[in-house]
């Protein structure tokens, strides 16, 4: 319920909840990694947020659009050192159902100062934020919707391990 003139009522905790689940570290509405592990951001334009230049975190705009949503996510590690540069600029390209663009992951070049101290070069972690709204759904409850990471490789060579955590 919703009194006149009062701000709509959100859960304080909300970032933390989605950093807990995602073993993320949190200040406020942005999301980063843990000291030492490289973290990409990427996220729908159905979200309005902000990504730091290397894309090591992501600062959500407002609460109140993420409460009584869907918030999707999709988490991917690629096993390769951090100086493998063999991603195209727009890494990956996130789809829906095989045709709708979502959005794009950027790999870039350089790191985060988080993520440099006591470093865990070894692999990558890629977490993709989407957003649909339930009441989209009205019919039976909705089938999972498959979303494809295409990823994009400036040079032809063998693509790297990419682990899905559900």
């Amino acid at each position: 319920m919703r009194l006149f003139a009062q701000p709509e009522a959100t859960p304080s905790n909300l970032c933390q909840r989605l950093a807990d689940q995602l073993s993320l570290d949190t200040s406020e509405m942005t999301l980063l990694g843990k000291p030492g592990q490289r973290v990409v951001f990427g996220c729908s334009n159905k979200i309005r947020h902000t990504l730091s230049p290397e894309h090591g975190s992501i600062t959500f705009a407002n609460k109140t659009e993420l409460v009584g949503e869907w918030i999707c996510t999709l988490v991917l590690e690629i096993d390769r050192d951090w100086s493998w540069q063999s991603l195209a600029t727009v890494s990956f390209e996130i789809r829906r159902n095989n045709t709708e663009l979502v959005g794009t992951i950027e790999v870039k070049d350089t790191v985060s100062l988080v993520a440099a101290k006591q470093a865990d070069r070894s692999k990558t972690r890629i977490v993709f934020f989407d957003l649909v709204d339930p009441k989209d759904f009205t019919g039976e409850f909705p089938e999972p919707m498959s979303l494809i990471p295409l990823n994009q490789f400036s040079k032809p060579i063998p693509p790297p391990r990419i682990r899905t955590r559900r």
